[in-house]
């Protein structure tokens, strides 16, 4: 009887370890830490005009300031966080770290009197999702395999795009409720119930297993298809040393056979690969790299500066309250979260890249960010509520589009530096570039929409995106697939 309670015990431990150390629980664990960080961004927005312009009486531009505050925030946050990831070998805890700081944040946020006390929370709410961010993402890379990043960084997209959007919606509800207050009050319990999820996950190392047994199956003969032949191709680094141009000119690699790693080489490699470090110039000096953190700052800026002058224009045209603003706001919302699973798995599909031909995923990110830049247009045009809300679920899916093979691309361009602390890096590099969007591109929009109005500020953001389309077209044919 003994034996059997034992053994029954024995199985309901090995399952609960199986699942707490199951790659899908860090993407629920990450994908719920983006949900929480970016909702702190977000929920807010619809009581901006009633607290500033009502009560307090401020201009248009202070809007504006307290997202730029954000983003300061998650500049410092960002690669701080990176260094002492890499120094100390702890993520769980600096996520911890983040989720605690947006908590503590809030609640002042909630009983600030003075507009400094606002830039004050927001600012160390920023750091704190900098840290959180860059941490949580890098951990994600490190336990998926490049073949399956696409869609894994397409769910966790979906969190932050839901986050980052429905932060309005919840806002604008729970402000009708209660104020502030009860807003900071939700805050600390979805971190709360992030924190407890956080410290169940036990980390996984699927990525180092992929890589063996993706070595054993060379080993055993097997032949790349053309399409695995052109993912290989796509995650040559762009900027050779000396080592892989000694590796390319050495006999094995001009003579007519094919080299094929042994087992030993590719747990020498994996090992050797933990004692690497990349810094983050040898990352950015990777002209893919530059490239995609360019789009995303352009990307985060235009879509960031909707949230502090749509609430503005909506309650000045058409006289809406705090709650119909945030729940305009889920016509951006839903459209975001569909295209993260949809567009993480085109982005790996070999048909589409296939059809995109040598633009591969930049295609995807070049149509996005063009049609994303004619949606920005439009709406600023709207002359009704139903015609705005149509644009604007079309500059939500084309925005999120845009981002997703970003995301994905990374994640490859920190596999193919063989370093331990590469993920980490790259997407601190991100996170800080996604803030800087945030950090120059909302305080321009206030004041753009406080001289010239509406219409004129979104042609402007509409402009930057459709440029940013054209220069994926124009430059980075060369490149070959992401």
């Amino acid at each position: 009887m003994d034996s059997n309670s034992d053994t029954a015990n024995n199985t309901i431990g090995s399952r609960y370890r199986r699942i707490v150390s199951h790659p899908y629980a860090t993407l629920l664990v990450v994908s719920l830490t983006l949900l929480s960080d970016t909702l702190v961004y977000g929920i807010i927005i619809p009581a901006l005009p009633d607290i500033l312009q009502k009560q307090w009486h401020l201009t248009k531009r202070y809007n504006g300031l307290l997202f730029g505050a954000f983003g300061l925030g998650v500049l410092v946050g960002a690669p701080l966080s990176a260094i002492i990831s890499d120094r100390r070998s702890i993520r769980k805890e600096l996520i911890a770290v983040g989720l605690l700081g947006l908590a503590l944040a809030s609640g002042v946020f909630s009983i600030a009197t003075a507009f400094w006390q606002l830039m004050v929370a927001r600012l160390f709410m920023g750091l704190s999702s900098g840290v959180a961010w860059s941490v949580g993402l890098g951990l994600l890379a490190h336990t998926f395999p490049k073949e399956r990043m696409g869609p894994a960084m397409g769910t966790a997209s979906s969190a932050y795009t839901l986050g980052f959007l429905g932060g309005p919606v919840v806002g604008g509800y729970l402000y009708n409720i209660g104020g502030l207050k009860i807003i900071a009050s939700f805050i600390a319990v979805i971190a709360g119930i992030n924190l407890v999820a956080l410290f169940i996950l036990k980390e996984s190392t699927s990525v180092s297993f992929s890589r063996e047994n993706s070595s054993t199956l060379l080993e055993a003969g097997d032949e790349p298809s053309s399409s695995d032949q052109a993912r290989s191709n796509e995650h040559t680094p762009l900027l050779l040393g000396q080592k892989q141009s000694s590796q390319q000119q050495s006999p094995s690699a001009t003579d007519g056979q094919n080299a094929r790693p042994s087992p030993t080489t590719s747990m020498v490699s994996v090992a050797s690969s933990a004692t690497n470090k990349a810094s983050f110039r040898s990352l950015v000096s990777d002209p893919v790299v530059l490239f995609c953190l360019f789009v995303t700052i352009v990307e985060s800026g235009c879509v960031g500066s909707l949230e502090p002058v749509l609430p503005l224009h909506l309650s000045q045209k058409y006289d809406l309250s705090p709650g119909t603003i945030g729940w305009i706001f889920m016509f951006l919302v839903i459209p975001g979260i569909v295209a993260g699973p949809v567009l993480g798995a085109l982005s790996d599909n070999p048909t589409i890249l296939r059809f995109m031909g040598s633009y591969g995923r930049y295609g995807i990110v070049g149509i996005s960010c063009l049609v994303a830049g004619i949606a920005f247009c439009l709406v600023g045009i709207s002359g009704n509520i139903v015609v705005t809300e149509i644009f604007l679920a079309c500059t939500g899916f084309a925005a999120s589009a845009s981002m997703i093979p970003i995301m994905s691309s990374l994640g490859a361009r920190a596999e193919v530096a063989e370093s331990s602390n590469a993920y980490i890096h790259i997407y601190a590099l991100w996170n800080m570039s996604y803030s800087l969007g945030v950090f120059l591109f909302p305080p321009l929009a206030s004041l753009c929409f406080a001289e010239l109005g509406f219409a004129w500020t979104c042609a402007m953001l509409g402009a930057f995106m459709f440029l940013c389309g054209v220069l994926v077209f124009l430059t980075m044919a060369s490149r070959g697939s992401l």
